[in-house]
């Protein structure tokens, strides 16, 4: 009998059965949870919850890979950890047949189990190189809608839709750079922002829309209008992977009439779109080079990271687009502090749980603090009140 029939079934034999399984796992060993772009956030299942927002299981990647954020890298493990941590098994001997019950492969033989995961293997790296080509489809995309448009300027329905609808002073701002910045950085005026003017936007099928957007909808399935694009790129430096995308109305003075007139394109998770360089005028990178380190701000949306610019020109901002992108974001070497200017979601618990998670795994490796609004909802509402005073 070959070797390879010889030898006992193991862990590396229903491992990956367990990953192609990981959502119906997750919910399983850690209730109550809720999934979040390449996580899994859950109450702890040995704490209850009064620890919701820290514990967090990884479904891409690394499937099952988690960890206890409160308690550092005491608590963390792969997928056979998780079946210990959460009680299902005392050692590995149980967690492999505790997997092997929970796989259904009891009773199959050593040959069959090994020809299963053999198969879920395979799939799993087909499924890995399809997102792969994917995601360079994406950043090839987003390069190309990025390149396609000119820099922030005046009289761009661009300019008036951050200047007059949002009521964000961005001439001030480039009165500020030209002020503080050496001339060669100065000329460079929101670098990571860009106008399109005619920024296509492609509608849902029919059967997707409400009946308010079905008689809107173009027979061609696309309509084009004047748009915003912010390019976001990795943390650590690298050529951007995305954009976030805002569509117009052709005056600048509201969004587009379409369903939805912000979009993310791209593989962003982990990434930002540099905003403002605060007093320095150094970008991430260069700052990391020359080990200049200083506060750092993030927010979700456009306008809240140019309204907060606006407010303390000389900290750092970043905007990044979603708490799911949030959650992905390291802590930059360029940053010696981060605050993070939350938006007042209050009557959303699974917003809330999402930058609590966040946040709680920032702190992990600097001060983080959050802030937030007294009026409305977000930075803008707050900079737009305190203009009408």
């Amino acid at each position: 009998m070959a070797e390879a029939t010889q030898r006992r079934i193991g862990i590396a034999d229903v491992k990956p059965l367990l990953q192609a399984n990981i959502r119906t796992l997750c919910q399983q060993l850690a209730p109550g949870g809720m999934f979040q772009g390449n996580y899994y956030l859950a109450p702890n299942p040995r704490r209850g919850k009064d620890r919701v927002g820290s514990f967090v299981i990884w479904t891409h990647g690394a499937p099952g890979a988690w960890k206890e954020h409160d308690a550092g890298d005491a608590e963390k493990g792969d997928i056979i950890d998780l079946l210990i941590y959460t009680g299902q098994a005392r050692d590995k001997k149980e967690a492999l047949d505790w997997a092997k019950r929970w796989c259904g492969l009891g009773g199959k033989s050593d040959v069959e189990i090994r020809r299963i995961a053999g198969e879920a293997k395979k799939q799993q790296s087909e499924q890995r190189a399809k997102e792969a080509k994917r995601k360079e489809y994406l950043v090839k995309l987003s390069t190309a809608i990025a390149l396609s448009g000119v820099p922030l300027a005046p009289e761009q329905p661009a300019w008036d839709w951050l200047a007059h609808a949002r009521g964000i002073p961005v001439q001030d701002l480039r009165d500020w750079q030209l002020a503080h910045y050496p001339e060669g950085r100065a000329k460079s005026f929101l670098g990571a922002l860009s106008f399109v003017p005619e920024l296509q936007f492609d509608w849902p099928v029919s059967d997707q829309l409400s009946d308010e957007w079905k008689h809107r909808r173009p027979s061609a399935g696309k309509s084009k209008h004047p748009g915003i694009v912010v390019k976001f790129a990795p943390i650590g430096g690298g050529n951007f992977r995305g954009i976030h995308r805002t569509w117009l109305a052709a005056d600048g003075l509201s969004k587009a009439a379409v369903p939805s007139p912000r979009r993310m394109l791209g593989p962003i998770l982990g990434c930002a779109g540099f905003i403002w360089h605060g007093e320095s005028g150094l970008k991430p990178r260069e700052a990391e080079q020359r080990g200049h380190k200083s506060p750092l701000v993030l927010t979700e949306g456009l306008e809240d990271a140019l309204s907060v610019a606006c407010a303390a020109p000389e900290l750092r901002v970043w905007m990044v687009g979603s708490l799911s992108n949030l959650m992905n974001i390291p802590y930059p070497p360029c940053a010696n502090s981060i605050t993070v200017f939350a938006d007042n979601d209050w009557n959303n618990p699974q917003a809330q749980r999402a930058l609590k998670t966040a946040v709680s795994r920032l702190a992990v490796d600097g001060p983080v603090k959050v802030a937030r609004s007294h009026v409305g909802k977000d930075a803008n509402d707050l900079m737009m009140a305190e203009a009408n005073r």
